[in-house]
């Protein structure tokens, strides 16, 4: 018998999304309240904090390391996201019989278990009152999470968007058929809520003004897989629907990269 990643064996159904953010949450959460005792209960670290941080963050020099309150920000911000999502895939987001490969699943599973260990290895050992949070962050860092609480709420209102698709008025599941999605920053992207992905994880990097090398590679990989995402599903609209709309673009709203997409460019109308 043969195995490929195509195969039905190795598939599984996309419904299982929830496992990424249960998974990842119950680790994040665990690291979060380690570190917030670490930083504003404890007078110092404890020993076995420091020397799991004294192995994650090999080979970083004092210099690499960033202050606490820029870490527990992001921590915070994360632990947000992975809520929200993971009560959106429960109760909000409506899934037909499609499935994605086993390796797309552990690699979820693994992105997000690890994402609070990635951005907390590069964590200097400082405590901190909860007074002396304010100053340690800066201007930037409170209008960098004004945007964040934003781009989350925009992705929410997307994600609902394409809810209802499958949905009555009433809220009630009637189809499992792909539609194609209207209103909102749909009418100008076929994926618009996969870039508030992408922007979600360009705040975390902006956070630390892209000092933190392992949320840079974190957040290049979330770009790279968003746009990849984002183009094949465009493909697919193009293919199974005639009359989508051409002026649509894979993911950022109004940016066409025509031969990734494979069709050129919408042409303006003559007056």
């Amino acid at each position: 018998m043969e195995f490929s990643l195509t195969s039905h064996f190795l598939q599984v159904p996309k419904r299982w999304f929830w496992h990424f953010y249960c998974s990842g949450l119950l680790i994040h959460t665990a690291l979060l309240t380690v570190m917030v005792y670490s930083v504003f209960v404890a007078d110092k670290f404890p020993e076995e904090v420091s020397l799991f941080l004294g192995y994650i963050r090999i080979p970083a020099s004092e210099s690499e390391l960033l202050p606490p309150a820029q870490i527990l920000a992001v921590l915070l911000m994360g632990e947000v996201q992975m809520i929200r999502r993971l009560t959106e895939c429960i109760f909000v987001n409506s899934y037909s019989a499609s499935t994605m490969s086993v390796v797309i699943y552990l690699t979820g599973v693994f992105f997000y278990c690890f994402q609070g260990i990635s951005i907390v290895c590069l964590m200097q050992e400082k405590t901190l009152t909860l007074s002396a949070i304010w100053s340690d962050l800066q201007w930037y860092n409170y209008l960098l999470i004004t945007m964040f609480l934003y781009f989350s709420y925009k992705q929410h209102i997307l994600n609902n968007i394409l809810s209802s698709l499958r949905c009555n008025e009433q809220g009630a599941v009637v189809t499992d058929k792909h539609l194609i999605p209207e209103g909102d920053l749909f009418q100008h992207s076929s994926c618009p809520h996969f870039f508030m992905e992408i922007l979600i994880y360009s705040v975390y990097c902006a956070m630390f003004w892209w000092r933190h090398t392992v949320c840079n590679s974190v957040g290049l990989f979330v770009l790279v897989n968003q746009l990849l995402a984002g183009h094949l599903a465009h493909r697919w609209y193009q293919e199974n629907f005639p009359n989508y709309p051409r002026e649509r673009t894979p993911v950022i709203p109004l940016v066409h990269y025509s031969r990734l997409a494979g069709v050129p460019p919408p042409k303006k109308k003559k007056c």
